[in-house]
């Protein structure tokens, strides 16, 4: 793992850096200024990032490309508690549940459930 202190955001398609972003609530605000954390699996990054969304909507959902969506609150926990090298375990759940009842079902994309 390594931490990027000061991140900067790139659009993948085009390539140009942006500094600002529409959230879930249709508000626009700059981009977090939270260190982001950069996953190591089994010796390979792929890129995947352990980052604060500023989207809650999409906490606890599989709506990223790999990545680990926090709250901001939560990114900095984790990066002042979890040093380089800090092992965690990332569980790839398809079902989402509240107060025990599945209310989503999400597509597997790697294959696991066959």
């Amino acid at each position: 793992m390594d931490y990027v202190r000061h991140p900067e955001f790139y659009n993948p398609v085009n390539g140009k850096q942006f500094y600002v972003t529409k959230r879930d609530d249709g508000k626009t605000t700059i981009m977090p200024q939270i260190p982001w954390i950069e996953t190591e699996i089994n010796g390979i990054r792929n890129g995947q990032m352990i980052h604060p969304t500023t989207n809650p909507e999409t906490l606890g959902k599989p709506y990223s490309n790999g990545c680990i969506g926090t709250r901001e609150a939560d990114a900095w926990i984790i990066y002042y508690y979890s040093p380089i090298g800090t092992k965690l375990k990332i569980r790839y759940d398809l079902k989402t549940y509240e107060e025990g009842l599945v209310v989503a079902i999400f597509k597997d994309i790697y294959g696991k459930e066959n």
